[in-house]
């Protein structure tokens, strides 16, 4: 699913079962990266105040498509580019694979939280009580940047994290280009 975001959203305790498969056949649109999530995206908008509270990821994620660019259990791309976003109490419990040879020459990002996370200066969001339970698997190959984390896959400035914990494995086959595996 997807929300409009207005100049302040919450999403409170909300729950998704829904596993995904996402194959390399189905046609993305044309020119766009994709970015998916359990819960949200608000990559390129950034300009609404935004509160996640008390979420719950339980799906696999499943990805075999080379435009795949941002994935995580909660928010796949975060963008803060003017009002803070605040995440707290969220978890992910589904695994989080992909495979497949990316199109980008730069990075793929994705965790158990939130997979790209900007925080453009807006030092106020913060990311804070969360966990990942799912498995994190990078089977990916190319030579793009691939960030792999079990909270947050890449972190620009202005978020703040605080009492999160990686419960589960981070794996990366990556053996050409650069990998960055983190546990939070």
């Amino acid at each position: 699913g997807a929300w409009a975001l207005t100049k302040e959203s919450k999403i409170l305790n909300c729950k998704n079962n829904a596993s995904a498969l996402f194959k390399r056949d189905i046609k993305a649109v044309a020119g766009n990266d994709i970015r998916l999530a359990g819960m949200f995206n608000t990559e390129g908008n950034g300009t609404a105040a935004l509160t996640l509270s008390g979420c719950h990821n339980y799906a696999p994620f499943t990805i075999s498509h080379p435009k795949i660019r941002c994935l995580g259990g909660i928010g796949g791309g975060v963008a803060a580019k003017t009002m803070p976003v605040t995440i707290t109490d969220c978890h992910n419990h589904g695994a989080l694979t992909v495979d497949v040879e990316p199109q980008y020459a730069t990075a793929v990002n994705y965790a158990g939280i939130v997979g790209l996370f900007y925080g453009y200066g807006v030092d106020n969001s913060t990311v804070t009580g969360c966990t990942n339970n799912g498995a994190i698997v990078d089977k990916m190959t190319g030579t793009g940047d691939h960030n792999v984390a079990g909270i947050i896959g890449h972190l620009q400035i202005g978020v703040k994290i605080s009492s999160c914990t990686n419960n589960a494995r981070i794996e990366s086959d990556q053996a050409v280009g650069r990998s960055v595996l983190g546990g939070i």
